[in-house]
């Protein structure tokens, strides 16, 4: 008798624990992760592109942001592609939801040069990361893995020449002058990056919203439960 009773009191514990799970998840999103997405849509907002003079004349470790294209200057590495990622299709995830699994399997990021107003500007680096409107291209329009060969569906995202690109750096010494050590490079312009990230933030309050709601519900009906 009493181990039922126990094993009633451990079911009935268990509709709350879930709600106060998916209610804290919820909060995490709402009050922490969307937060994120309008900080960084702040701190573009508040920085004025540094155009090709400024950067010349800045002293070497100046934080900044840059706004151009990519310059026709820079050589093709892939197709049309100046820098990309490339991913590899591996197949159906082990786990019941079935989603696609892809594997980053090349990273190509040379030191490209920026169109920017009045002139140039050589990145420094070659470990940013890429982000946003990027062009996408796919080696085949159905996903197939080969687990005999070892080969897959590749699928690569990058910048072409002439595309708009946005970047968050420093100024650095170069061999030939002032260069620009980027953090990321975010293929579109200014105003689609702020629109980008506001859209995000958005989003994903909402979602927290919902967990917040769902989380309210069953933890209730959970106490409901238990006290009836």
């Amino acid at each position: 008798m009493s181990y039922y009773k126990t094993a009633m009191k451990i079911q009935n514990f268990i509709l709350p624990a879930i709600g106060l799970l998916f209610a804290g998840l919820g909060a995490l999103v709402v009050w922490y992760f969307a937060p994120m997405f309008n900080q960084a849509a702040g701190q573009v907002e508040q920085m004025s592109p540094l155009t090709a003079a400024t950067v010349a004349a800045s002293p070497a470790g100046q934080e900044g942001l840059i706004e151009g294209r990519v310059s026709e200057s820079n050589p093709v590495q892939f197709r049309l592609f100046v820098a990309y990622v490339r991913y590899e299709y591996r197949g159906q995830d082990n786990d019941n939801d079935n989603e696609s699994k892809w594997v980053e399997d090349e990273r190509v990021t040379p030191a490209l040069l920026l169109d920017l107003p009045g002139g140039r500007v050589q990145l420094a680096n070659s470990d940013y990361g890429l982000d946003g409107r990027l062009v996408k291209w796919q080696s085949e329009p159905t996903l197939t893995w080969n687990s005999w060969s070892g080969e897959g569906t590749k699928s690569y995202e990058g910048l072409e020449r002439g595309n708009p690109v946005l970047a968050i750096g420093t100024v650095v010494e170069g061999a030939k002058g002032r260069e620009f050590n980027a953090e990321w490079l975010y293929g579109g312009t200014r105003a689609t990056y702020l629109d980008d990230q506001r859209t995000s933030a958005q989003i994903t309050r909402w979602v927290g919203l919902v967990f917040l709601v769902v989380g309210g519900v069953i933890f209730g009906l959970g106490v409901w439960v238990w006290l009836r």
